[in-house]
């Protein structure tokens, strides 16, 4: 069946299967794809974790500068990560609770490989490391701006 891109980046492939030794034979059941909702869930489940490793690289850089505002750098970096842990864990738990696992598919090539089990059947799927740039760059101003924003408060 044709694969089509979803709106989170992912490919989305749709997948029948028909029924055997039975009377109803003749039916095929529809199994129940990835919600639009359940799609951003998997790949936030691969970004949060790229974002929380890069905050914290970055952290690790402002902990050796001689910078004078570095305290403030690490303090905020620190709060960056634990809101990003904090997602991750509920992003986690939620995707659990619907019977979903994703799972790292490697391949020598530009893209990002992976595939996700949904209620029983498995998913591949690729992201492009353009989008995902775009997404975690998009992903952190919101961080960012959220971390602005309480410290106003």
């Amino acid at each position: 069946m044709p694969a089509k891109e979803s709106a989170a980046g992912i490919q989305d492939l749709q997948h029948t299967r028909g029924t055997t030794g039975s009377r109803e034979s003749d039916s095929v059941t529809t199994v129940q794809k990835p919600t639009e909702e359940e799609q951003e869930m998997i790949l936030n489940s691969l970004l949060l974790p790229m974002m929380l490793t890069m905050i914290e690289k970055n952290g690790k850089e402002f902990e050796l500068s001689t910078n004078m505002l570095r305290r403030y750098y690490i303090a905020a970096a620190q709060i960056l990560m634990n809101r990003i842990h904090a997602e991750m864990v509920k992003n986690k738990n939620e995707l659990r609770s619907r019977q979903i696992k994703v799972f790292e598919d490697n391949r020598m090539d530009d893209d990002l490989h992976y595939k996700y089990i949904c209620r029983g059947y498995e998913y591949p799927f690729s992201v492009m490391r353009d989008v995902v740039r775009s997404r975690i760059s998009i992903m952190m101003g919101e961080y960012v701006q959220g971390l602005l924003i309480k410290m106003k408060e």
